[in-house]
């Protein structure tokens, strides 16, 4: 399980030193977004700005494929002096309508999105049993061995 806040921090100090530039999303124009490839890995970014200041971040990283489909695991994270006003909720379901939006222009019909939360992150599991799935699978994680929740969902491409 990664720690999607060391996200938000590498993108902060990957704008301020001018090594990535974000482009507006297109259906939430406020969102900006940036694909790149960590270890050969296709992962979406969708950031909110104040200014040149990232106030959240989340992350689309390929993952196995789930019956036969694209799956992509997701992480959010906010700046800690903004957590509780809905950021992080609010972000992620634009950026799954996003992601579900652009790949409505390819041949994806529809792909999965999970997240694998510790059980001790109760923000997180909200946000996951709300926009992800009500369902949870109980697991350990095979990084770290923390005991995770794991939320799936089917997202269909729009035509």
């Amino acid at each position: 399980m990664t720690d999607p806040m060391e996200a938000l921090r590498h993108l902060q100090f990957a704008l301020t030193a001018r090594e990535v530039e974000l482009q507006p999303c297109e259906l939430y124009p406020e969102i900006k977004v940036l694909l790149d490839h960590p270890n050969d890995i296709a992962r979406f970014t969708y950031a909110l700005l104040d200014g040149s200041k990232v106030q959240a971040v989340a992350l689309f990283a390929m993952a196995a494929p789930i019956e036969g489909l694209t799956c992509f695991n997701i992480g959010y994270a906010v700046a800690e002096q903004l957590r509780g006003k809905g950021i992080a909720s609010s972000l992620l379901e634009r950026a799954i309508k996003e992601m579900a939006h652009g790949f409505s222009r390819t041949p994806m019909k529809a792909f999965y999105i999970e997240a694998i939360v510790s059980t001790l992150n109760e923000p997180s599991n909200r946000i996951a049993g709300k926009l992800v799935s009500a369902t949870r699978e109980e697991g350990t994680d095979a990084f770290s061995g923390e005991p995770i929740y794991q939320y799936v969902r089917k997202v269909e491409c729009a035509a």
